[in-house]
């Protein structure tokens, strides 16, 4: 991989490139620009966000009925 080091405005950007071999001759890709993608609408999340919510509060019903169990439980180790 070859980094290639420019400023332009006074700020540095990095422009990558990579040579390869395919069986279809060689190749070669230059990177010169990145972009941070926008963060997605409320819409386009919301699917995410409840999918999150409800697997939380499962965990959190999971780890208190756990607990509930242990409390009580009771342990008899018997020696041999």
């Amino acid at each position: 991989m070859i980094k290639t080091k420019w400023i332009t405005n006074g700020k540095y950007f990095l422009s990558y490139q990579k040579i390869f071999r395919t069986p279809y001759g060689y190749h070669l890709i230059k990177v010169v620009e990145r972009e941070i993608p926008a963060p997605p609408t409320l819409d386009e999340a919301r699917d995410k966000i409840i999918a999150f919510l409800k697997q939380s509060k499962s965990s959190k019903l999971l780890e208190e009925w756990v607990g509930a169990l242990r409390q009580g439980a009771e342990i008899v180790i018997h020696d041999n």
